[in-house]
């Protein structure tokens, strides 16, 4: 039996390096993945040297052998976007195969106390039908709010604040909207968004139960602003030489969506959807722009 789970355990181990040999060796693998395996390699070398002495559990080998099978995986391009932007200062991963959320590091570390010191790496789990959307703004808040709980629980609400714009929109959460809703004749919306809306608008008194963080004042100017660009064909990235925010991007995205199929026009969700996505790039590219310019004229 113990001759059978030895054997078992050489042939986990060999699966292991195999897979890793195979992803450093791939030329398309993602920049974000690079770092992470050159961890892992340097991780299983001297693990080797120390294999006599600690032989591995089929736990450790299995972890292992997982989170290579996810990294084999295609990206998740939007998770992994929106997690690198607004998550924790750590390098988070959004990985399938994976069952719960954890630290790379100090895991490896707990059971092998050798394990070379790393980048800290936080893996959250991720369903592999996801669909793959700036527009799927429940699965990138939950996400997020999963990745900040890492942090501490009391940051675990960080990313459903700062989409709560969006996720009341994408929810048709009326209540919540009217909470915050900034006064129509205040902004210049589009007329037939501004009746629609209106609307829908429901009494203040119905949303007693809404908490004090819950109805930060939301960015309304902005996604007005961007919702009239979407409406126009046009991607909201960029007013004057500033980037706009991607989380009001998202917030307008979803509102004209609503509004379209509200008004009969199913068919625009691809359009918006193409049209989001290229103007989160593109704020993101501004966004750089901007920082690389400040910090080039700030060293003249």
């Amino acid at each position: 039996m113990k001759r059978e789970q030895k054997f078992q355990k050489d042939l986990l181990w060999f699966h292991v390096k195999a897979r890793l040999k195979n992803l450093l060796e791939e030329r398309n693998i993602p920049k974000s993945y690079r770092g992470f395996l050159q961890e892992i390699e340097e991780g299983i070398e001297v693990t080797e040297g120390c294999l006599e002495s600690f032989p591995p559990t089929s736990d450790s080998l299995t972890i292992l052998d997982r989170v290579l099978k996810a990294l084999e995986e295609p990206i998740m391009y939007w998770p992994s976007r929106l997690l690198r932007l607004y998550g924790p200062s750590a390098n988070c991963l959004a990985l399938p195969y994976i069952d719960a959320p954890f630290s790379f590091h100090e895991h490896m570390t707990s059971i092998w106390p050798w394990w070379p010191k790393g980048s800290k790496h936080l893996l959250i789990p991720i369903e592999p039908t996801v669909h793959d959307s700036p527009l799927d703004v429940t699965s990138l808040a939950r996400l997020l709010d999963i990745a900040w709980s890492l942090e501490g629980e009391d940051r675990a609400r960080r990313g459903s604040l700062l989409l709560a714009p969006a996720l009341a929109i994408e929810e048709g959460n009326w209540p919540r909207i009217s909470y915050s809703w900034a006064s129509s004749s205040a902004l210049p919306w589009n007329e037939g968004i501004k009746n629609w809306i209106e609307s829908n608008l429901v009494k203040p008194s119905t949303t007693v139960w809404l908490e004090d963080e819950d109805i930060a004042l939301w960015p309304w100017e902005q996604i007005c602003w961007a919702s009239s660009q979407l409406l126009s064909g046009l991607p909201p990235c960029q007013r004057g030489e500033g980037p706009v925010e991607i989380a009001s991007v998202l917030a307008a995205g979803l509102m004209v969506c609503a509004y379209l199929s509200s008004s009969g026009h199913a068919g625009g969700f691809e359009e918006i959807e193409k049209l989001v996505a290229f103007a989160c790039d593109a704020s993101i590219f501004v966004a750089t722009y901007n920082r690389r310019k400040s910090e080039h004229e700030r060293r003249l």
